[in-house]
This record gives C-alpha cells, structure tokens and sequence, in this order.
C-alpha cells in the first residue's frame, strides 16, 4: 500500500486492513476493560522492563549521521540488560540492522538471544511519540493508549509527501497492538508519549503551551481547553496529578510559527521541534525532577554575544522551576529538584543533499502563516539549523542509562565538560545502572534524540519477550 492511499484513523473511509488492525487491538474508543480505570498506570520508566521498543527509518535526515549506525550503538548498549524489539517494514532492513548489530560488536548469538525484529508498516522511527504508550494493572495485565496523531503539529504546514508519511504512523500503535496481542484504547486527544512524563505513582507532567498553533497541547487541540485536556489525561491514565509547564525550549521550537532565530553574526537558525516534555524534564524518583539550567555567566555571555536562544532558554527553564517548585505530587508533596546542565545552541549546516532541508523546505503550505526566509530554500541555498539538544532526551533502563554525548572536535569545548558532567549526574542518580554516552546527532537532525525513538515496554505477565 502506497503511504498516499492512507488515510487518517478517525476517517469515516478505515480500509479493510486498518478494519483488521483495529479489531485485534480492541477497537473504538471506550476504555475495553474490565478492571476499574483506577486499576491501571503507566509505570515509572525507572520500573522494571521487559523490553525497550525502537523501530528502523529507510533514510538519514543529514549526509554523512547514520541513524543505522546510532540506533545499532543503542541496541548494542541495552541489549546486555534488557532485550530489544525492533520494528521493521521488510527482511531488508531486519539484515540491514542485524549487519549494523555486527559492527557494533554484537555476536549472532547475542541478537538472536536479545533482539526480537517484529515487521509492523511504519514510516519512520519516533515510537515513543505514535508507537503506543504501554498500562500495567498490580494483576500484570498489559495494554496500550493510542492518541491521535497530527503529524507533530505540521499537517498544516506540510505538503502531501510530509502528511502522507506522518498519516501513515497515525496507528502505528494499533498495528504494534495487533502484532503483539494487546490490547489498545484510544483517546481523541492529540498527543504524543514525549509529551507526557510520569512518576508511576499518579503525576504526569506534560507541555500545555499557550495556543499558538501547532505548539503544545493547547496549539494543537482546537476548541479543547486546558482544564479538558488535564480531565481526559486523568481518564486515560487514571492519574490524579496533571502539572502542565507552559513554554517549550526554543532548541524544541516549532519551524514555521517559532524559527528562525537570529543567532550570532546573522545567522538566522532554524529548527524542527516538536515542543515535548522530555526535553525539559526527567523523573530520577517518583519525588525528584531533573532540570537543565542556565547558569548567570553562560545568560550573560549569551546577552553581550547577541545569542537569543540561550537568553530564551535561561527564561523559559527558569518558569518551569517556579511551577515545579510551587507543585506537589498525586498525595501532597513537594518535589526535590535537581539542575543539571543546558548544553546551549548547537548549529549545524543543512543543504538540498540533507533530508532534513528539504523537511523544512515542505513547510511552506499553510494559507496564512508561511515560512520565514522561504527564498532561501527557492533558490536552493544551504540554511542553518539549531539542533534540539537536551541532556533531558536519554533513556533509563534495567541496569542501564543511554545520554547524549553532544561534543565533537569543532564544537565548544565546554560541551566536552558538561557531557562529562551530566554522566556523572546520571551515575550518582541512578546507581546499579551503567552510564553509555552515545551522540545523537543522526536522531537530532530529525527533530528528537534518544528518548524519542525508544519506548518501554514493563515486565507483566500478559505478553512475554521471545524471539
């Protein structure tokens, strides 16, 4: 099936085999269970796991930053403590990884023993946003949410091509349901799992934004207002906590309605974000956050430098300290905060060899708001693009932590110092775990990081791990 013969899940026109997938995974709208909504919760990623998901993507968003290659060093990094599901399209890209795999100094023995590959049609890699978001009930029930799906806020904005692709993982969670026997409930709610962090004890936080369109959960559900969302939140969820922060990081901005921002000797930056949660936060326990600073020596040299994006990002983290500083959990408690740090504006160079180019050079389709400096990707010209790096975008696992390494030679050597930093962070935070650096550059030209393409699947009884 051709990605322009989909059409979106709520259509009234579902073809035969979307019909089927739906059917196995539950189907309608209705929460399907039996168990008293308060039975269920989504566990804490800190929880133990029975595997971590991540699926492949047939192209890299610049020349030259493999994403093979990036997802292969996160396989192989996991795979000693916790198996792997890897979805695939086609035999060709389950040996593509598994010679990937190889490289990366995996034995045969050891993917056939830690890697499950499971084909599900999918379009691209970001499962933690569309792949389903995975319940567990005390019995060790299991089952999956599914959101609705607007191609991050682009649809608007994008041409066919870009829509086709985001149309065609608008139920990919129906179809990783489906493959793997459980069941999915579905909500109306345009969201995506990066935009959602719990504690597994009943608080989630996400980006609310300020209705600006296409940006945050207001921006992006019409007619929904603030005190809706947080109301369907607690019914999907059964959480009794909803904290909303309410800017996002400009290295998370939205392409069309946020960026450009003109950084220093006039380069204007661009950015694909998706305005998501995990760029800001992390939970170390169910009562103690992670979140970046910008110190008062890097926003001052950011203010004689003429750098908007780090002045940008020392106010907006500075406003989610005070919401977080002022909000209890689900039974009353204050939260402990820890700063960690913000590695500041990475800028790199796109050009029409770049997918990532000709991603931005799609957005120019909405009939009011258009793309700033649109000339530029008419005449073909190469454009500078500000990577949405967070050191909050990492994974935690079963006896392991995946964070970004974001310094390369060339870069500002303070990088080098603040990967260094938050690793050990990570190891004084998460104890018993192993600490794995690994650069995500090939990812973050997409517009996510590490987060963003795994999603945990917890140990229950109701599905079991088998290659």
């Amino acid at each position: 099936m051709s990605t322009s013969t989909l059409v979106r899940r709520r259509s009234l026109l579902l073809s035969a085999a979307a019909s089927a997938a739906l059917a196995a995974c539950g189907g309608g709208d209705d929460d399907g269970a039996a168990d008293a909504p308060a039975a269920w919760r989504v566990p804490a990623e800190t929880e133990p796991q029975q595997a971590v998901m991540l699926a492949s993507i047939g192209y890299d968003y610049k020349v030259g930053w493999s994403i093979l290659e990036t997802q292969a060093a996160m396989i192989a990094a996991l795979a000693p403590s916790v198996p792997v599901v890897y979805l695939v399209n086609s035999a060709e890209e389950r040996e593509a990884m598994r010679l990937a795999l190889g490289a990366a100094q995996m034995s045969g023995t050891q993917i056939a023993q830690r890697v499950r590959f499971l084909t599900v049609e999918h379009a691209e890699m970001w499962v933690r946003d569309y792949g389903g978001i995975f319940q567990t009930t005390a019995r060790g029930d299991l089952r999956m949410v599914d959101f609705d799906f607007d191609g991050y806020g682009y649809n608007a904005f994008s041409g066919p091509d870009t829509n086709d692709t985001y149309n065609t993982d608008n139920d990919l969670a129906v179809r990783v349901g489906a493959a793997m026997g459980v069941e999915c409930v579905r909500s109306p709610l345009v969201c995506e799992g990066g935009n959602l962090h719990f504690n597994g004890r009943g608080t989630v936080i996400a980006l609310l934004g300020d209705g600006t369109e296409g940006v945050g959960l207001l921006g992006r559900n019409k007619g929904w207002t603030a005190a809706q969302i947080e109301a369907e939140l607690k019914r999907v969820f059964s959480v009794t906590k909803v904290i909303f922060l309410k800017r996002n990081m400009p290295s998370d901005a939205h392409t069309v309605m946020q960026t450009p921002y003109r950084m220093p000797d006039d380069v204007w930056a661009y950015n694909v974000g998706v305005t998501h949660i995990d760029e800001m936060i992390a939970w170390v326990d169910e009562r103690t956050l992670l979140l970046p600073e910008v110190t008062g020596a890097e926003l001052a040299a950011a203010i004689a430098a003429g750098d908007p994006v780090t002045q940008l990002a020392h106010d907006v983290l500075q406003e989610a300290h005070a919401i977080l500083s002022a909000a209890t959990d689900q039974d009353g408690r204050p939260f402990t905060i820890v700063r960690v740090p913000e590695p500041g504006p990475i800028v790199v160079e796109l050009t029409p060899d770049d997918n990532a180019w000709w991603m931005i050079a799609d957005m120019n389709q909405h009939p009011t708001h258009k793309l700033k400096g649109a000339e530029r990707f008419a005449n073909e010209e190469p454009v500078s693009y500000l990577l949405p790096a967070s050191y909050m975008n990492f994974v935690v696992s079963d006896g392991v932590v995946l964070v970004p390494r974001f310094y390369q030679p060339g870069r500002d050597l303070t990088l080098k110092d603040k990967d260094a930093a938050f690793a050990q962070i990570i190891a004084a935070r998460y104890p018993g775990r192993r600490v794995v650096q690994i650069a995500p550059d090939a990812l973050l030209a997409g517009g996510g990081g590490l987060h963003c393409i795994t999603q945990q699947i917890p140990k229950q009884v109701a599905w079991q791990f088998a290659v």
